[in-house]
């Protein structure tokens, strides 16, 4: 990033230098990564939900989200996502996106997607949503060291 700046061309031959006069950009790109990926969620209908993806870039990018493949659109009080662009270190932007879900309902389950464009290069990000109808929990267990315990607390 260091070399993005304004230039002036200077010419010369044996009579001497001569500037030109055109002024000339020089835009360094850098890499689109994401800094912050989606991650997959488990939850319960009318949960409410965020997925967040964070990506820098120079050029900035802009943000569209999928759900199972389709681009979503704005729904009221449902779907809705908020993107903000800041600028940082090294000249790179910081492109911050928050999708909404407000009271999940099953046909909210899929694969989310979160794809970052600019005029240079395109980057995907997806995560996997699974809506329950109901939370059920037959058993609960977990394994610590080289015991068994389930949800009573008594080891196996």
């Amino acid at each position: 990033m260091s070399d993005a700046a304004t230039y002036i061309c200077v010419a010369s031959n044996s009579i001497g230098p001569d500037r030109v006069p055109i002024t000339t950009i020089l835009w360094v790109i850098s890499d689109l990564r994401y800094t912050k990926p989606l991650t997959d969620r488990v939850l319960v209908k009318d949960d409410n939900f965020q997925l967040k993806c964070e990506v820098t870039s120079n050029p900035p990018v802009t943000i569209e989200w999928f759900a199972d493949g389709q681009k979503l659109v704005r729904q009221n009080n449902h779907v809705d996502w908020g993107t903000t662009i800041d600028k940082i270190d090294g000249g790179e932007f910081a492109t911050k996106s928050t999708l909404y879900v407000t009271n999940s309902v099953v046909d909210d389950t899929g694969l989310y997607q979160c794809f970052a464009f600019n005029k240079h290069q395109t980057a995907m990000t997806s995560a996997s949503v699974f809506i329950s109808s109901v939370l059920e929990f037959e058993e609960v267990s977990f394994i610590t060291s080289d015991k068994m315990y389930v949800e009573d607390g008594n080891a196996v």
